[in-house]
């Protein structure tokens, strides 16, 4: 249906055309980027039909600065070590050959922390 710009075969859409060219699209019922979810509405769930933002429980806001609450972000990955699958890759780990603490320079000043303690 080139006047939608939809690739449909046996009464299903199975794509777009995009610049005269025909593509997969993406996993949505219309191929096309779907903000606004019709299957979860039809599955009763309205509150979901729209992206949103959900504040997390270390959210600024929930903070006391005064007290000196921050978030803390105990991860580090080197670029050689991606999640699980290559941790226990012995000469990935030897060629890493370092686990560096990062913080902000006024951290380290108040915990008396200097560049390779």
């Amino acid at each position: 249906d080139k006047n939608r710009g939809l690739v449909i075969k046996k009464d299903k859409i199975v794509g777009l055309i995009v610049d005269g060219q025909a593509c997969n699209g993406f996993e949505s019922p219309s191929r096309k980027q779907e903000l606004y979810s019709q299957t979860l509405a039809d599955w009763k769930w309205p509150e979901y039909t729209l992206p949103g933002y959900i504040k997390s429980h270390v959210h600024e806001e929930e903070m006391n600065r005064e007290k000196g609450e921050f978030p803390l972000v105990p991860t580090y990955r080197l670029p050689a070590l991606i999640h699980s699958r290559s941790s226990n890759a012995k000469w990935l780990v030897e060629i890493s050959n370092r686990n560096p603490v990062l913080m902000h320079t006024s951290d380290a000043k108040k915990l008396g922390l200097n560049t390779g303690d």
